[in-house]
């Protein structure tokens, strides 16, 4: 399959780490080698890179990448500096923002639909929590369930526990509503993300650990406190221009609530529009994919065009009848009979121009 195509796009999210697995990184890593050698462009699509530890790994995917890949877009700075640290110099590399920024929220009336069919009132005041399983939260999870307590005693505000992935998400955040002594709500997110990014503009403020809930509520210029367990979570804030970010270490019912505090009261000016805009311009410069594969392709096709068609300089409206059944019948070919019959017509040409 990757021998009929022209280009490869890998991503995106964070598939170069090794946090998970070594195994997940050796796989990705595979699939990018595999393109190249099927001779595709590839191209690495809003990617978060890293964390990848152990300088064996390290060795290895900068020397994948550097061999492999023709163009990365990521999705903030500290990605940057990882590929960099790891010696990725040879593709070109650009740091535009999360494809899902371009997201719209739902309707006004499906998101009140939707809280009403979960017993929630759409005119209410809420704080939305997203939590998710992860190795040392549970040293820290009284902390979040006070600081869920303080923002319901304190600001009036209703606790409302999602899981961004019900699969993964739903038994920690059942755990932490059980915890509470006042009213709560737990709910799977929706499937359609419009309607959680509805959901999450009508929150006074947004404490989570998710990625994607903090992507989603940034569109939306929602209030937000982000518990970061990994550098993903912190990079993003960062490059959001957001300083209410605190890691997973450092929580305590004090320095939460505090932050908490700081992100509902404080007006910070950061916005998402520019990062809809670096990412407009990113589209706008490729245009559309069927014109960054044109491009890409242009020059192997005028190869194919001397070295198979019978006279490899008559350009004519003929050509572009022939176009498809030439290009079927090249693909159709094994790579042993390509290179044979590359090898012979370059001697016939040289031949030729021996003559």
């Amino acid at each position: 399959l990757m021998r009929r195509c022209r280009l490869f796009i890998s991503g995106g999210g964070s598939l170069i780490q090794n946090e998970t697995s070594t195994r997940s990184l050796n796989y990705y890593l595979t699939t990018i080698r595999m393109a190249h050698t099927a001779g595709c462009r590839v191209m690495m699509y809003g990617c978060g890179i890293g964390p990848v530890s152990g300088e064996g790994s390290r060795r290895h995917t900068a020397r994948i990448l550097n061999r492999c890949v023709d163009k990365i877009t990521l999705r903030e700075d500290l990605s940057r500096k990882e590929l960099s640290d790891m010696g990725v110099m040879q593709p070109d590399i650009s740091v535009t923002a999360d494809p899902a920024l371009l997201l719209q929220p739902a309707t006004t009336g499906a998101v009140d639909s939707y809280f009403l069919s979960n017993d929630l009132d759409p005119n209410g005041s809420y704080a939305m929590f997203v939590l998710r399983p992860w190795k040392n939260l549970s040293g820290h999870l009284q902390a979040i369930v006070d600081a869920a307590i303080y923002v319901n005693q304190k600001h009036g505000l209703t606790p409302v526990f999602v899981a961004l992935e019900p699969t993964r998400d739903l038994e920690i955040n059942r755990q932490a509503a059980g915890m509470l002594s006042c009213r709560s709500f737990v709910l799977p997110a929706p499937r359609d993300e419009q309607l959680t990014i509805g959901m999450m503009q009508k929150m006074r403020v947004i404490v989570s650990m998710r990625l994607h809930a903090l992507i989603f509520a940034s569109s939306v210029g929602a209030p937000l406190a982000a518990i970061s367990y990994d550098p993903k979570v912190t990079g993003f804030m960062a490059y959001l221009g957001q300083k209410h970010c605190m890691e997973l270490d450092d929580v305590t019912k004090d320095s939460l609530c505090a932050l908490i505090d700081d992100a509902m009261q404080t007006a910070q000016p950061y916005s998402t529009d520019r990062l809809r805009r670096e990412y407009t311009a990113l589209v706008q410069r490729y245009d559309t994919l069927t014109t960054v594969m044109r491009n890409l392709s242009e020059r192997d096709r005028n190869v194919f065009r001397i070295l198979f068609e019978s006279d490899p300089y008559d350009f004519d409206s003929e050509y572009e009848r022939k176009q498809a059944a030439t290009y079927e019948n090249i693909f159709n070919r094994s790579s042993r009979r390509l290179k044979r019959e590359l090898r012979e017509r370059v001697a016939e040409m040289e031949t030729r121009l021996d003559e």
